[in-house]
């Protein structure tokens, strides 16, 4: 199963793509709703949904809760 570069370079995006999209998907999930930066859980699931990888880097930029780090 041999193929040329632009033959695999697809693949070679879609899966970690596929793969931090499914991740960011789990730690919204997991998130509480009173812990949500901007706007609403309904909101961001539609924008993480039909948005992809966009929607995902929207969440971990702008909604995802910041934690205080311990000392």
């Amino acid at each position: 199963m041999r193929g040329t570069f632009a033959q695999w370079l697809p693949m070679m995006l879609l899966v970690p793509a596929l793969g931090f999209w499914g991740y960011s998907l789990v730690d919204f999930s997991r998130t509480p709703d009173h812990e949500i930066r901007t706007f609403s859980h309904d909101t961001w699931l539609v924008i993480m949904t039909f948005g992809s990888v966009v929607g995902c880097l929207a969440w971990w930029a702008n909604g995802r809760p910041q934690h205080q780090t311990r000392r």
